[in-house]
């Protein structure tokens, strides 16, 4: 009901969102760009036909990765989801119904956006497992501002 709570936390999911964007940005897979954190891992001889792959990150890295993932968003997407069934309620005054849809609408979205981000930054800069884990758990820290 106050506005002033609601000014407060849509505040900070821009500020979330705004970084969150920031690592969407530095993987992307701009050779030329100087503001890509993009790795290229592949590594080729002149003296050789076949090219190598130098990154030491396997199926173990993104396990732990998705288990990271799974434990740390899976309630925020519970928690939004059941916010947006509570909106279509009718023992809920319209106001109430609005601020519980709205509110699990942006639940769900920046949660979605965190997996979204972390998946595309991994795949673009991990080259070994505890690098995996390591980017992760910073892109979770960032969601846990609010």
């Amino acid at each position: 009901k106050n506005w002033c709570g609601w000014m407060i936390a849509l505040a900070v999911l821009g500020v979330q969102l705004w970084v969150l964007f920031v690592f969407v940005i530095g993987a992307e897979q701009d050779l030329s760009d100087d503001k890509s954190d993009f790795v290229f891992t592949w590594k080729c001889f002149r003296d050789e036909e076949k090219c190598s792959n130098e990154a030491d990150l396997d199926a173990t890295g993104w396990i732990i990765f998705g288990i990271l993932m799974t434990s740390h968003l899976l309630p925020d997407i519970i928690n939004g989801a059941k916010m947006v069934v509570l909106g279509g309620k009718e023992c809920y005054d319209f106001n109430q119904r609005a601020r519980f849809f709205f509110g699990g609408l942006l639940l769900v979205t920046v949660t979605a956006f965190t997996l979204f981000t972390s998946v595309v930054y991994n795949r673009a800069i991990a080259t070994s497992n505890t690098e995996i884990v390591t980017n992760a758990v910073v892109i979770l820290f960032i969601t846990d501002l609010d």
